[in-house]
C-alpha cells in the first residue's frame, strides 16, 4: 500500500475478531437479502413466493426482522426497486394490516412502526374483507390483498454491524464505509486513517452507487460546484486522468463527467445529487481539478473505507 514516489502514508491494518450471528452471512446481509445503506437495513426475502401475511411474517421473524414498514415516499420507491429486482411477480407484501375481526378498522406495521405514511391506488383504503397490502413495483402503488394471498414478501431486519459504530457495511465490497462531513481534504484522510482506514477508492459502478447512495442530498446548498453532496474520495487526479488511490488499491474504474487537463494532483470528487443541483454532473458523476489536495476548502462531504472486524 504504498504510493509510487514518496507521496504516500502506508498503514498497518488490525483486525478484530467477530462472532457471526445466526442465519446471517458473516459480513453482510442474508443470501438473497440486499444491503441498503441508507436506512442501514436489509431487505428482502427467503423465498420466492410467500404463504399468506401471518406465515410470511413469522418467517421474517426467523432472520430477526419483519415484513417491511414503510415511512415515506423515498423508502417505498426504495421498496417498490427491490421488489423489482428480486421477484419475477410486481407485486409482493409489506407489513402492514387490519383486524376487523377484532373490530378494529385501524392499519398496523407489523413491527410497531407509527403509521405516519400512506400511499393508496386511488387515495382510498381497500374494501373491506381486504386486510393486507401489496405494494406493487410498476406504479409503486399499495393495494388491498386478501391476507392468505401467495405472492412474494419483503422482509426488513438490521444489518448486522460489523463495522464501527456509524459505519455501514457494503455486501458486494466486504468493506466498511463512513459518511463524514465539513473536513478539509487532508483533514479527512487524517480522520480516515485514525480510524484505520483511507479516503475511499472506488473499483465499480455498484460500489459508486453504494457511496452516492450512502451521502446524496437533494437541498443543493452551498456554492457550485461545491454543493451539499459534492464527496471527497481517496482520488488524486494528474495529467488528465485519475492518477492513483490514496489506499493503493488499482485504477480500474472511473467516472468522471468533467475535469481540468492542466490541474495536477487534485481531489476527485464524487457528486451525490441530483443533476440540477449541478447543471448536469449529478446522478454520482465525477469531477477533478477544482482543489489541489492541500485546499484550505473544508468539503461539505467525505467518505471514508476500510475493512471490516474478521
Amino acid at each position: 500500500m504504498i504510493k509510487p514516489g514518496n507521496e504516500r502514508s502506508t498503514w498497518e491494518m488490525k483486525f478484530f475478531l467477530f462472532a457471526t450471528l445466526p442465519l446471517l452471512v458473516l459480513g453482510g446481509c442474508p443470501d438473497g437479502f440486499d444491503n441498503a445503506p441508507e436506512f442501514a437495513m436489509c431487505y428482502g426475502s427467503p423465498e420466492i413466493v410467500g404463504h399468506g401475511y401471518d406465515i410470511d411474517e413469522r418467517s421474517c421473524q426467523t432472520y430477526g426482522g419483519h415484513l417491511v414498514s414503510i415511512d415515506s415516499i423515498f423508502k417505498n420507491n426504495q421498496i417498490a426497486a427491490y421488489v423489482m429486482k428480486d421477484f419475477a411477480q410486481n407485486r409482493a407484501m409489506i407489513g402492514l394490516r387490519r383486524f376487523p375481526e377484532r373490530n378494529d378498522t385501524n392499519w398496523y406495521w407489523s413491527d410497531g412502526s407509527a403509521n405516519t405514511y400512506r400511499n393508496w391506488v386511488g387515495s382510498a383504503e381497500p374494501a373491506a374483507g381486504l386486510n393486507c397490502v401489496a405494494l406493487d413495483n410498476n406504479d409503486k402503488l399499495w393495494y388491498g390483498v386478501n391476507c392468505g394471498e401467495q405472492i412474494p414478501y419483503m422482509c426488513e431486519l438490521t444489518a448486522p454491524n460489523q463495522c464501527l459504530d456509524g459505519w455501514v457495511y457494503n455486501n458486494d465490497t466486504s468493506m466498511c464505509y463512513y459518511h463524514g462531513k465539513d473536513l478539509t481534504f487532508s483533514d479527512a484522510q487524517a480522520f480516515c486513517i485514525r480510524h484505520k482506514g483511507s479516503l475511499t477508492s472506488i473499483h465499480s459502478a455498484a460500489e459508486n452507487e453504494f457511496i452516492r447512495a450512502l451521502v446524496y442530498s437533494e437541498d443543493c446548498s452551498g456554492e457550485f460546484p461545491v454543493v451539499s453532496g459534492t464527496t471527497l474520495t481517496g482520488g488524486v487526479y494528474s495529467g488528465a486522468s485519475l492518477a492513483y488511490w490514496m489506499d493503493g488499491t488499482q485504477v480500474d474504474y472511473t467516472g468522471f463527467c468533467d475535469h481540468n487537463a492542466n490541474m495536477a494532483s487534485s481531489t476527485v470528487l464524487l457528486r451525490a445529487m441530483p443533476d440540477t443541483c449541478d447543471f448536469g454532473c449529478g446522478g454520482g458523476k465525477w469531477m477533478a481539478g477544482i482543489d489541489k489536495l492541500d485546499s484550505a476548502r473544508v468539503y461539505p462531504d467525505f467518505v471514508c473505507k476500510v475493512s471490516p472486524f474478521v
